[in-house]
């Protein structure tokens, strides 16, 4: 399991702000800018049951290709982000609500994941696709770019952002100390680049 943690800011912008704000990162960086550029499919659940501040949980494909569980929550200001790597079969289960499976796999965020559903009755709700441009401006800090961000449930497409803006979020690592990563569960943690980024 790969893990992080890190600050978010997150603001819209427009396409004006977004070269602005692009060509301010080339001509201020240091060193060459990292970039990569990314089509995102995210199957979302969300809880039937009124009231409950639950971690957020997606299944994630990226290009077509990496497909990995998620779970996103915020402490203190703080966003904790776990992810695993699942088979296309895996995804295709959990989604469609087959999860007897989980309950004694071998990883530690499907086997979580199980209880999610189970206790708080998480269900697929929803499908969020979106162009997602990265960008390391420092060793361990990002800016991404959000574009075409769509929603889709049963038959129905809603456009999330308007054409002429571009959703912003910059990413500023928050790093622990060894022992107390050691201490959680064995857990792999990345202090680099935001998991399977």
């Amino acid at each position: 399991m790969k893990c992080m943690t890190y600050y978010e800011t997150e603001e819209l912008i427009t396409e004006k702000d977004y070269q602005k704000i692009f060509l301010l990162l080339q001509s201020s960086s240091q060193h060459t800018l990292e970039k990569k550029t990314d089509f995102i499919e995210r199957y979302c659940f969300i809880t039937s049951l009124e009231g409950l501040e639950l971690p957020k949980y997606s299944i994630c494909r990226k290009n077509q290709e990496v497909l990995y569980l998620e779970k996103k929550s915020l402490q203190e200001n703080i966003t904790w982000r776990e992810c695993e790597k699942i088979t296309l079969e895996e995804g295709r289960r959990m989604k469609e609500g087959d999860i007897r499976w989980m309950e004694k796999d071998a990883r530690h965020l499907v086997r979580d994941f199980y209880l999610q559903m189970t206790i708080n009755h998480l269900r697929f709700a929803f499908l969020e696709t979106c162009q997602r441009e990265q960008y390391r401006y420092q060793k361990k800090d990002w800016i991404i770019f959000y574009r075409n961000l769509q929603r889709i449930q049963r038959n129905y497409t809603i456009d999330c952002l308007p054409c002429e803006l571009v959703q912003m979020c910059v990413l500023r690592a928050r790093t622990m100390p060894r022992v107390l990563q050691g201490m959680l569960q064995g857990m792999e943690f990345s202090n680099e680049q935001p998991a399977f980024a």
